[in-house]
C-alpha cells in the first residue's frame, strides 16, 4: 500500500490504494486548528475531561499546520504505537479519560522549535484542546 496526500481548500483528503486491488478508501477530515497561531500564556487542557497538558510556554511555531508542543505536563500524557495508514508513528492521549490528543515525533529540532530543550514535537489536534488564559 502507499499513501497520496492531497491538502485542497483547508480539506485534508487521505487516499489509500493498494497496487493489488482496485479498492479505495478516501478519508476527509476538516481542518480547523484554531490553536496553531494561538500564543496567549496559559494552559492547554483535554478538551473532553479538563485535565491539563501543556503550558504555553512549550508551544512552539513548527511550520506545520497543527499546534506543536516540545513537552507535556508530567504523567499528563500517554503513548501507544500507531501502525493506521500505512505508517509507524506514536499515539498521544490523554492519560485521564484515553482522548486521543494526536501523535508524537522526535523532530522538534528539524521542525524549528529554538529551545535548547528542543526535540520531541507533540502534534497536537485543536479539537483535542481547550485553552485556558493565565498570567
Amino acid at each position: 500500500m502507499f499513501l497520496k496526500r492531497i491538502l485542497k481548500n483547508d480539506i485534508k483528503i487521505l487516499k489509500i490504494t493498494s497496487k493489488n486491488t482496485a479498492n479505495q478508501i478516501i478519508v476527509s477530515i476538516k481542518m480547523t486548528e484554531i490553536y496553531k497561531s494561538h500564543w496567549e500564556k496559559g494552559v492547554y487542557k483535554c478538551s473532553k475531561c479538563g485535565k491539563i497538558l501543556f503550558k504555553s510556554d512549550s508551544k512552539f511555531d513548527s511550520g506545520t499546520k497543527w499546534p506543536s508542543f516540545r513537552k507535556a505536563l508530567k504523567e499528563a500524557i500517554k503513548t501507544k504505537p500507531d501502525y493506521s495508514l500505512g505508517m509507524v508513528r506514536t499515539e498521544i492521549l490523554c492519560s485521564n479519560c484515553k482522548l486521543h490528543l494526536g501523535h508524537l515525533f522526535n523532530d522538534g529540532k528539524v521542525c524549528g522549535d529554538p529551545h535548547t530543550d528542543a526535540g520531541d514535537r507533540y502534534c497536537v489536534l485543536s479539537e483535542s484542546l481547550k485553552f485556558e488564559k493565565r498570567i
